[in-house]
């Protein structure tokens, strides 16, 4: 059913705030009642109504559902039936006199889903929060509208909806679009509704169930800040053919100003505020700062050049922006909600990894991450063991598509790049003489041998590789060459992820969790042949795309979407 549909079928809901119309429910009666001096809902007579609201309550969970309005019924969850039938199918939110506190908290509580960028919507907040208000307009005079016993158990449900959408998401994150290959939490349960029934807090118990992580904090924060950006209007979008450096002078740099003025970032705020009508027509170098933050905050080329994609990023509509935080947002609550005092968490759309021990931040980096084709899988692990002077077992799909044809137009390449071709059918694996195959014959989709490269300096996986065993065959590795971490898009790899700071990760993680001393890495690279160091214990890794962060000094940061999950993740988002 469309959104206006709904909308129109919920506009029956009682009217919570100038009047409380009781219809017929069936074939009961109702009494019309009104609003007392401290707000609750008031009938004239309150003989029968509690048993009356029992009654009604008893008919709806019979039913298994609840229609709101002409053309919709809403399936009542199973845990809201089981509390009411265990409660003799007492309510919860409505007494004799109407509307209970505890209601009024509720649907102050659903107001907030705003606030968490979840869709109003879902709840059906706009059409309740109207209700609240007195405002009558757009209601459906024809329409049945929902009795009291309805309305009480309309508004369990929508609790129950709401604390499962904050403990988990509501989106689905294994639909085919989505890709994200960790199990989201599960739901809060019927222990929920059992600690509501003792007399816990609507509010409080809420609290409980969202994400405890610093950053989905700081992303609701910005996600208001973004909002009030919104509802002033926006930022003004720049010429798509603009060029603007230092020294360039005109109206082009003015918008400019205005454009770093409107998002309201402090340091750009800062930095773009000109002290007369003069300068602000002049490209300074506190302008040029201004811009090589904005370049910063967005992981572009620092070069203070206002043009290709750092115009497109300051083009950008902040209703986009608001979609991406949204996005995010939701990303957060399929994680698990503590990610544990010690974890490794790498952002693939981010191309960076941190390191988390006692709840702290103690290392940062930068990563290069699969190219599309061969994207960064989102998943999750444990790291348990490192491995210094690593063999490169190839994968057989970068065997098949690019090391075979090579050797077959060029023998020698294999030799030239510290490749060994290894037999593993036997009982121990063989290495086989590249010689010995005739490679005019080769078949490079049933090839029946392994390719490994020999450790050393050249190999594709540096000198220390950090292993989680996975069914992926994804793990954390050093690279030969560092030339591509001084890009600001770093997916260049086959899907595993290249660490820019390998021997400090080395260390940390050796330092912290295992029986072998950070002094002891030269031995291990000085060793011939691989090293393995086991791990005390295992370390959490996330492997995670998220395409906002927010720093610690509240700087929002919005990467790039180089697998551009956010339209497809969008595109599952129900209207």
């Amino acid at each position: 059913m469309g959104r206006r549909s709904e909308t129109a079928g919920l506009c029956g809901w009682v009217l919570l705030g100038v009047a409380l119309i009781l219809p017929a429910c069936g074939d009961r009666g109702h009494e019309q009642v009104g609003h007392g001096r401290d707000g609750t809902v008031q009938g004239d007579s309150h003989r029968d109504g509690h048993e009356q609201a029992v009654a009604g309550i008893q008919e709806l969970v019979d039913a298994g559902e609840l229609s709101l309005g002409t053309e919709q019924t809403f399936t009542v969850p199973p845990e809201v039936l089981d509390l009411y039938r265990a409660r003799g199918h007492r309510p919860l939110w409505v007494n004799d006199a109407g509307l209970t506190s505890s209601g009024g908290e509720l649907l102050e509580v659903l107001r907030g889903s705003l606030e968490e960028g979840l869709p109003a919507h879902r709840y059906h907040i706009e059409v309740l929060d109207g209700v609240v208000q007195g405002d009558r307009e757009g209601t459906d005079a024809g329409m049945r509208q929902l009795g009291i016993a309805e309305l009480e158990v309309a508004l369990t449900s929508m609790y129950v909806r709401y604390a499962t959408d904050l403990a988990r998401g509501h989106l689905d994150s294994t639909d085919d679009e989505v890709i994200w290959l960790i199990p989201r939490p599960d739901p809060p349960g019927g222990e929920l509704l059992e600690r509501l029934e003792r007399g816990e807090s609507p509010a409080g118990l809420l609290d409980d169930l969202r994400p405890t992580t610093p950053q989905y904090g700081r992303l609701m924060a910005s996600l208001q800040h973004y909002r009030q950006v919104q509802e002033a209007g926006g930022w003004p979008r720049l010429p798509d053919d603009v060029n603007l450096r230092e020294g360039d002078e005109g109206e082009d740099v003015m918008l400019l100003r205005r454009r770093l003025l409107a998002e309201g970032d402090p340091v750009e705020r800062d930095l773009a505020r000109a002290e007369s009508s003069v300068a602000r027509e002049r490209f300074d170098g506190r302008l040029r700062e201004a811009v090589e933050h904005v370049q910063a905050r967005f992981a572009l080329q620092v070069d203070g050049v206002v043009g290709g994609r750092t115009l497109h990023e300051l083009n950008t509509p902040v209703s986009q922006r608001l979609f991406e935080l949204e996005m995010n947002l939701e990303r957060w609550r399929w994680l698990p909600h503590d990610l544990g005092a010690r974890h490794i968490l790498v952002n693939v759309a981010g191309y960076e990894m941190e390191v988390v021990n006692e709840g702290r931040r103690v290392l940062f980096m930068d990563v290069v991450v699969g190219e599309e084709g061969w994207e960064t899988p989102v998943f999750r692990d444990t790291l348990d063991h490192i491995v210094f002077n690593p063999y490169w077992n190839v994968p057989a799909s970068i065997a098949e598509s690019s090391l075979l044809p090579e050797a077959r137009n060029d023998p020698s390449y294999l030799e030239r790049n510290n490749f060994e071709i290894v037999d593993r059918s036997g009982s121990s694996p063989r290495v086989v003489g590249i010689d010995s195959i005739d490679w005019s014959e080769v078949d490079a989709a049933d090839f029946p041998y392994w390719l490994r490269q020999r450790p050393g300096p050249d190999n594709a996986l540096g000198l220390v590789k950090f292993m989680f065993p996975n069914e992926h065959s994804i793990y954390l590795h050093d690279a030969p060459s560092q030339h591509l971490f001084l890009e600001a898009r770093r997916a260049y790899s086959h899907g595993c992820v290249r660490v820019g700071k390998p021997f400090e990760l080395a260390r940390l993680l050796l330092e912290i969790d295992s029986d072998a001393s950070d002094r002891q890495i030269g031995d291990f690279l000085d060793e011939d042949g691989e090293r393995r160091v086991d791990l005390n214990g295992t370390v959490p890794i996330y492997i995670v795309y998220l395409t906002a962060w927010i720093e610690d000094d509240g700087r929002t940061r919005f990467h790039h979407d180089p697998y551009h999950r956010d339209r497809r993740m969008g595109a599952t988002v129900p209207q």
